[in-house]
């Protein structure tokens, strides 16, 4: 009967281990998260770094964009209006710093031959630098990013009418690339007009446009006719998700430019 007992432990114990190692195979420890552009029909699941020593799916992605991103040329609209001075998710730091972050991440990931430039908007608009390729103007691009300060209303239509001349000099220049326009507001244009008949003037000039709604989604409606379609439109709607955003852009640009 002792032997009986000892041969059904161990029977025990090397089931229990064949399921231990089928789980790791198949899921292992590390958690993911799925995270849905806004029109629901695709699902991009980004995990996290597994056990030492393995790259997660995100990274291999990323590490890809540096490769074929080389075709692709960027410019971003970013939304600097007094809202984007609030804080969310019980977080210690203003909506505009966490643009700032997932911005200066993004570019991180574009290698020096792209093209890369950007406006931002609140009551008026600015061009805060030209469309060019990165090349040495890595840490320019970054203290520009950082010197945005959130004030005033939300004058899209004139930060996207900046976009549209930046982008009419540009595309001759770079006519080997593949142009996309990145536009991120945190609420509904309230100054300077209807920005809809500039956004569309945009896409005829066969520019890509991907729309963030960030936090609020007031401006969904808006941001949803801007995109180039529901599937370029993504909806970020608290501070931890907006770099992750960012990079799943980074992999569409890098898909649908190899």
């Amino acid at each position: 009967m002792r032997r009986k007992r000892r041969g059904l432990g161990i029977n025990l114990i090397i089931i229990g281990a064949v399921i231990f190692l089928g789980y790791i195979m198949v899921g292992g420890f590390a958690p993911s998260f799925t995270l849905t552009p806004a029109n629901k029909g695709v699902e991009y699941e980004i995990i996290t770094p597994g056990p030492a020593g393995q790259k997660s799916s995100l990274q291999l992605e990323t590490i890809k964009f540096k490769e074929c991103g080389k075709t692709v040329a960027v410019d971003l609209v970013l939304d600097r209006s007094g809202s984007m001075s609030e804080r969310q998710d019980g977080g210690s730091k203003q909506k505009i710093q966490y643009l700032k972050d997932a911005t200066k991440t993004f570019v991180s990931l574009m290698p020096d031959d792209s093209p890369l430039g950007m406006q931002s908007f609140g009551s008026d608009a600015s061009l805060d630098f030209k469309i060019d390729k990165l090349g040495g103007r890595r840490d320019l691009v970054n203290s520009k990013i950082n010197s945005l300060r959130p004030s005033g209303s939300t004058n899209m239509n004139e930060g996207l009418k900046y976009a549209r001349d930046e982008l009419k000099e540009a595309i001759p220049k770079f006519s080997n690339y593949s142009f996309s326009l990145i536009l991120l507001s945190d609420g509904q244009w309230n100054t300077g007009g209807d920005p809809t008949s500039i956004a569309n003037e945009i896409k005829e000039m066969k520019v890509k446009i991907f729309t963030i709604s960030f936090g609020d989604n007031t401006g969904a409606a808006f941001m949803k006719k801007a995109a180039s379609d529901l599937s370029y439109w993504f909806y970020s709607p608290g501070n931890q998700e907006l770099e992750n955003v960012f990079k799943q852009i980074a992999v569409r640009l890098c898909n649908e430019n190899k």
